[in-house]
């Protein structure tokens, strides 16, 4: 050893030097390069497990001391549970397969790298005394990050375990206090590093949800920490340049470069996202609602700088792009509609479809809070949905589910009656409670949103004051206002199939090629905001139908800070019957075909309590309508309905049209044979409307008051609507009808009738709610095609009391054609006729004034009919006193009513005046032929005096009148009855018979005739001698009585003669009984005086003799029995004295007059003649 040392020290200096140089490489050598990797490999697992808490393994770990580089090969930090095996997870055997490697390192590593590369830089670091790192490469890095589910509500990671192990370490020692006077950035050099193929797994066991990152790579070249970069000039060193790129499991990327500095900090960065799923998210929020999402991938790409500028940090985003595509949506696990078991299948129907959502060039500046976007478009947009009963299925689909303890409790109820095997977290939520939620939490959510966006401490600045809600101009938004503009807004294609159940049984509404474009909308709201939209709709009872039933544009501008619209809308050949089962449960009527069109302007603008101005302007179109009554036969029809510049002004509340044409309108009215017409059918009787029917009945009969007060209300509300409806000023210019027909059918009669008005023009001009000047009114038509209709005259049907002067009229009618009518209700047919009809009717205010002309030309009547339902009129007597001598009959019926009458109507007053002429003709002819010639006269009887058979002067004129009469009417017969009075005429005959015996007797005039001889009525010379020996002396013609009889003379003579012969009597006792009725008082006082003073001064005989006489012509009169043939010869006298008197002095035909017999009918309440008149 001392000869070593010594041949050593005997060495060249330079060999020495040179010798311990290498020594020292070589300890360095061997300590760096073999005896650090060997203790790091040992140690560095137990530096884990000290810091960490969990078991690490490390491969293999190699130092260069050469080129200074660092590599650890296969570093593995475990779960927290200790793996199987070390060879499992960290030595694989050779015979294992690289797949298997990868699945069980994947299965039992917390975090793993396979290999780590670190190049120091350590002569760069002596001469820029700078710490630098030349490289550093780390490869297939993997790590595993998962949220565990616990039965607890403690959020818990894999790795919570690592940081409670931390958190102990740090109470148990203290940390050395930095020195933070320096703020500066320590300078460090990295020259480049390297992140490949690593490998993500993002796990969350509470949601179910799994995110896998397959390929990681990042890379960061020439950071220097102190570097200044610039994005503008090129000629400058590139720093700090970084790349990251990631490569989901479903092939989406993920790319984001750019560079940065520190200080002061500043970044740039290109990102591009590319086909990134959204489905494996999903089930992070798939507990927010129920719909679910199946599909869908995101695309992103933008250019972004965030910068520190004036001790303020910026950010600028310049052509951002952001596109959604084939987004989907199912409805989730519901089930079939026709299932109801346990067991039953689970439909999930897409309900949302978004083939492309994006918004085009986004470019936001920091600096100047604006936020600018070209365009936001949605592209062949799909959507189903059900709205029922209960409500939108879509608004329940995509309502967040914010659940309490009461709507949890009712809808695990609900759906547990419904499918006991859907989990909790699929349960639906009750949609009424769903529905108060949501307006009870969105409230809340933009609140605290709109709070954070305005908050002081977010923006550094004061607090703007919330602007007013209704306010017609927002204020001045502040400067620290974020402000975003959106240029365009598009969708396009969007189609919405939609299925209605809550009202029909079922309609599929297809909304197609529905798009909507909008111009630029600024938050502020105070510019303009241009729209346009259309789409195409259609409605069917059985599928979705791809064929378009109608279309509808619109477009325009709104202001919304100043809540301002205007624009134009359209609604084009929108197919009506399509509604048809909405019709259905209210109408037995079917929609066949028509066609809506309608073009409107509209101007509004909304103020504090409403609707300030609005303005339209339309015109509208109903055409080929074709509605069919239950029977499936038309009901109403037309070719066209064209409504003409329509216009409403809100502002003055008036409402004007200029015309209203119908082109070919057909109406048809028929009459079934149970009498029941086919418009009284087309109602439906809803259960809803008995129900109320019902209790409407239960309230009158056992709740007054409520009864009471429901009316009351409902008076209020009748008052309100009609004071609207007397505000609103309603002006249309013309209706116009052209070539209109209506059909009337009766098939209750025998044989049916049926007729039709044809031809029906005309207009209906000038009406105004507001003007005092009525509408005019001129249409015309046809009965049958050939009788002229006509209305005409004027009409103010907007006032609130209906004002009208209206004349009807109709020419040339046909009346056989009401055969069926006259024959069911007249008992006859007619053969032939024809009806003119004019009516004028005044309606003011309440009082109708009515002028009917009706004229009938020819009217004959056929054969009778057997109908039950005749009336029992003498219709041929009806017609023969109405009829003229030319065939015509000519009635004017004045008429009246009031129309607040509830038994009021038209048809009614007009048939009642009708049978009131009937009536009066039938019952009291005569007074109508009396009216024919002006007279008041009653010509149904002539009066004859007592006894008399001749013709008075009075009777004569009053059958001239009735001559005169029937000239005019020579359809009519006169029948003649000759009557007597029993009492009158008989005291009269016989007074005549006892005056022939007393001047027979008397010798004055011989007495030709004999007891119960016709003489007695005739006046024979005889009775003509008597007649004027009585009226000698005297100036009247009154026959002789007993008062006219002298007291001295041959007829007094004769009168005593007849009396004694008849009655024997005791003449002085009469005489005494007479003084005595005469002379009361003196009777009285001779009963006590005597016998000799017999009261002669104070008697006058002649008196007394007077009396006498008159007692006992009254006696003989009364004894005289007129015989009933008298009588009856009395009455044929005075009938045939009128049947000659109209034969020969009124010209009226012999064969027009009858005389009826009396002897078996003699009538004896009337002295004269009674005529009855019959048709011929």
């Amino acid at each position: 050893m001392q000869n070593a040392i010594s041949w050593f020290s005997a060495k060249p200096k330079w060999f020495r030097v040179s010798t311990y140089l290498v020594l020292f490489y070589l300890t360095y050598a061997l300590l760096l390069g073999v005896v650090t990797p060997a203790v790091l490999e040992a140690k560095l697992p137990n530096l884990v497990k000290e810091n960490t808490g969990r078991n690490a393994a490390v491969k293999d770990i190699a130092i260069n001391p050469f080129l200074l580089k660092l590599g650890i090969t296969d570093f593995v930090i475990y779960p927290s549970s200790k793996p199987l095996t070390t060879s499992d997870s960290d030595e694989p055997g050779k015979n294992s397969s690289e797949s298997d490697t990868k699945n069980k390192a994947s299965n039992n590593r917390f975090f793993s790298v396979d290999n780590i590369s670190l190049d120091i830089g350590f002569w760069k670091t002596l001469l820029t005394l700078t710490p630098a790192v030349e490289s550093l490469t780390i490869n297939a890095p993997y790590t595993k990050v998962a949220r565990l589910n616990t039965d607890n509500d403690t959020q818990t990671f894999n790795f919570s375990d690592i940081l409670t192990h931390i958190e102990k370490r740090s109470t148990q020692e203290k940390d050395e206090e930095q020195d933070a006077a320096d703020g500066q950035i320590p300078r460090i050099i990295l020259g480049q590093f390297i992140l490949s193929n690593g490998h993500v797994v993002l796990e969350d066991e509470v949601t179910d949800t799994f995110l896998d990152y397959p390929d990681l790579d990042v890379a960061l070249q020439d950071l220097d920490t102190h570097a200044v970069i610039s994005v503008n000039d090129n000629s400058q060193a590139a720093f700090n340049q970084y790349q990251f790129d990631l490569l989901t499991a479903e092939k989406g990327k993920i790319s984001i470069k750019g560079e940065f500095q520190l200080s002061p900090f500043k970044v740039t960065t290109d990102v591009a996202i590319s086909d990134v799923a959204l489905t494996p998210l999903w089930s992070l929020s798939k507990d927010l609602i129920e719909a679910v999402l199946v599909e869908g991938t995101v695309n992103l790409s933008l250019q972004a700088q965030a910068f520190e500028e004036e001790e303020a940090f910026q950010f600028l985003l310049e052509d951002g792009e952001f596109i959604v595509n084939d987004l989907v949506f199912n409805s989730g696990a519901s089930l079939s509609a026709s299932s109801g078991g346990p067991n039953s299948a689970r439909i999930s129907k897409e309900i949302l479809a978004i083939p492309s959502f994006a918004v085009h060039n986004i470019n936001v500046n920091g600096a100047e809070r604006q936020v600018n976007i070209a365009e936001v478009a949605l592209d062949d947009v799909r959507v189903s949905g059900l709205f029922d009963k209960t409500g939108l299925n879509l608004q329940r689909l995509f309502t967040p589910k914010v659940l309490t303890s009461s709507t949890t409790q009712v809808s695990s109820n609900t759906n547990t009656n419904t499918n006991t095997d859907i989990p909790a977290s699929e349960l639906q939520i009750e949609d009424k409670n769903t529905e108060q939620a949501g307006v009870n939490e969105i409230p809340e959510t933009n609140k605290h949103a709109h709070k954070k966006t305005a908050s002081p401490a977010s923006t550094g600045e004061e607090m703007p004051k919330e602007a007013p809600t209704n306010n017609s101009s927002l204020e001045t938004v502040d400067k620290s206002t974020w402000q975003v503009a959106l240029q365009k807004f598009a969708f396009n294609n969007g189609t919405v199939d939609m299925v209605e159940r809550s009202v029909s049984d079922g309609t599929y509404y297809r909304v197609s090629h529905f798009d909507i474009e909008s111009g630029k909308i600024t938050t502020d709201f105070s510019k303009p905001i241009s729209y346009s939209t259309s789409l195409q709709v259609s409605a069917d009872t059985q599928t979705f139908s791809n064929t378009s039933k109608g279309t509808l544009t619109s477009s325009g501008s709104l202001v919304i800070a100043e809540q301002t619209v205007k624009g134009k809308a359209a609604v084009e050949q929108l197919v009506l019957n399509q509604f048809q089962q909405y019709i259905s449960p209210y109408a037995n009527v079917t929609l066949e075909k028509g066609l809506f069109n309608l073009n409107v302007e509209f101007d509004a603008a909304m103020g504090d309590e409403g609707t300030e101005t609005l303005n339209v302007k339309a015109s509208t179109q109903v055409s080929d309508l074709s509605v069919l009554d239950d029977a499936k036969k038309p009901l109403l029809q037309w070719q066209s309905l064209i409504v003409d510049d329509i216009n409403f002004d809100h502002v003055f509340n008036q409402l004007s049209v200029d015309n209203i044409q119908l082109k070919s309108p057909f109406t048809r009215l028929i009459i079934d044979e149970a009498k029941q017409t086919n418009v009284s059918k087309l109602v439906v009787a809803s259960k809803e409307d008995n129900n109320e029917e019902q209790t409407a009945k239960n309230n009158i009969a056992g709740e007054p008051d409520s009864m009471n007060s429901t009316k009351s209300a409902a008076s209020s509300t009748s008052e309100k609507v009609t004071a609207n409806a007397e505000g609103l000023a309603i002006a249309v210019n013309a209706i116009s009808i052209e070539n209109g027909k209506a059909y009337f059918a009766d098939h209750s009669l025998t044989p049916k009738f049926a007729s039709a008005i044809e031809s029906l023009n005309g207009k209906v001009t000038g009406i105004d709610s507001r003007s005092d000047t009525p509408a005019n009114v001129d249409i015309t038509g046809k009965i049958d095609n050939y009788a002229p209709v006509k209305l005409a005259g004027t009409i103010h049907p907007l006032k609130s009391d209906l004002d009208l002067d209206l004349n009807f009229s109709v020419k040339g009618a046909e009346l056989t054609s009401v055969n069926p009518y006259s024959g069911t209700y007249m008992g006859y047919y007619i053969d032939k006729g024809l009806l003119s009809l004019a009516v004028q009717y005044k309606l003011n205010g309440k009082a109708l004034e009515g002028k009917n002309h009706v004229v009938i030309d020819q009217l004959t009547l056929g054969k009778k009919s057997n109908s039950d339902q005749a009336l029992s009129l003498p219709l041929g007597l009806a017609i023969a006193l109405l009829e003229d001598s030319n065939g015509v009959i000519d009635l004017g019926l004045d008429v009246s009513g009031d129309v607040d009458s509830p038994d009021f109507s038209f048809g009614s007053i007009i048939l009642n005046a009708i049978g009131n002429i009937i009536t009066k003709a039938v019952t009291a002819p005569f007074s109508l032929l009396a009216n024919l010639v002006g007279s008041d006269d009653e010509l149904d009887s002539v009066a004859f005096t007592f006894g008399e058979h001749k013709l008075q002067a009075e009777a004569k004129k009053k059958l001239n009148t009735l001559a005169e009469a029937l000239k005019k009417r020579p359809g009519l017969r006169v029948n003649i009855e000759g009557t007597v009075n029993a009492v009158s005429d008989a005291s009269t005959l016989a007074q005549r018979q006892l005056n022939a015996t007393l001047f027979a007797k008397s010798g004055l005039v011989v007495h030709t005739t004999t007891s119960g001889s016709s003489s007695r009525i005739e006046n024979t010379s005889a009775d003509a001698e008597i007649e004027s020996f009585g009226n000698k002396g005297n100036s009247t013609d009154e026959p002789l009585t007993g008062s006219r009889i002298p007291l001295e003379g041959p007829l007094s003579d004769a009168l005593l003669s007849r009396y004694v012969e008849i009655f024997t009597p005791d003449l002085d006792q009469e005489y005494k009984e007479m003084v005595a009725q005469l002379y009361p008082d003196l009777a009285s006082e001779g009963e006590g005086q005597n016998s000799s003073d017999d009261g002669s001064d104070t008697i006058n005989k002649e008196d007394v003799q007077r009396a006498l006489m008159i007692a006992r012509y009254n006696k003989l009169r009364n004894s005289i029995d007129i015989p009933e043939s008298a009588l009856i010869e009395l009455a044929d006298l005075r009938s045939k004295a009128v049947k000659s008197y109209l034969a020969n002095e009124g010209e009226i035909e012999a064969n027009r007059l009858f005389l009826l017999n009396t002897q078996h009918d003699l009538h004896t309440d009337l002295s004269g003649v009674e005529l009855t008149l019959e048709a011929n």
